[in-house]
This record gives C-alpha cells, sequence and structure tokens, in this order.
C-alpha cells in the first residue's frame, strides 16, 4: 500500500487524500464512521479530503443522507492525475521558453 500511496503522492493527492481513495478501492462503498475508525482519523480530516477527493472527481458519495461514498475506477484516477501533471509540465516548458527568450534578446531600457 505505500508505493501505491506514494505514487498518488507524486501524482498531487495529499497522503490523506491517497489513504482515504486506497480505503475505498479496496473496500468498497464504507460510510464515513467506519472509514474514520479503520483509518483512525478525525471527522474533520476525513470531512476535508472527501470534499477534495470529490472536487476532483475521484470518489462520489452514493447516498448523500447515508454518508455512503465510493471511488472512481483507479485507470481514470491515474489517467486524470497524469494529464494534470502533463499540463503542468508543459505550462512549465513554455515558461522556460520565455525566460530562455527574453535572456538572449533582452529589451533595452527596461529592468
Amino acid at each position: 500500500m505505500e508505493k501505491l500511496v506514494e505514487d498518488l503522492i507524486s501524482l498531487g493527492l495529499t497522503w490523506q487524500e491517497a489513504r482515504i481513495y486506497i480505503f475505498f478501492a479496496r473496500n468498497g462503498s464504507e460510510k464515513k464512521k467506519d472509514v474514520m475508525r479503520q483509518l483512525g482519523i478525525e471527522e474533520q480530516e476525513l470531512e476535508e479530503s472527501l470534499q477534495q477527493l470529490t472536487k476532483k472527481g475521484f470518489i462520489k458519495n452514493r447516498l448523500r443522507r447515508a454518508n455512503n461514498f465510493s471511488v472512481i475506477p483507479i485507470k481514470i484516477v491515474l489517467e486524470s492525475l497524469i494529464n494534470e501533471k502533463l499540463r503542468e509540465v508543459q505550462e512549465i516548458r513554455k515558461e522556460l521558453k520565455i525566460l530562455l527568450f527574453r535572456k538572449r534578446f533582452p529589451l533595452k531600457g527596461l529592468s
């Protein structure tokens, strides 16, 4: 599990989000109280992580009243995280090209 947690962290999830996502992936749909008990986390930590995972589209609340959550398949999550990292790399490359161009052809009289 540690390797998968590290992989998910390297792709942009927090440690807690990765643990919660893996928990749901392994155990299926679970109630919040069961997740808190089994992962040893407080309700506020769980709530914040669930909000972020839901916002990112990696989990969904199946029965809003029962607080029953389930995960989106790992393949979809990994593709999404990898695509986000690729977009970040493309943006960095673009900024680097601009910086290199400015260094090569500085504008006179501007600081």
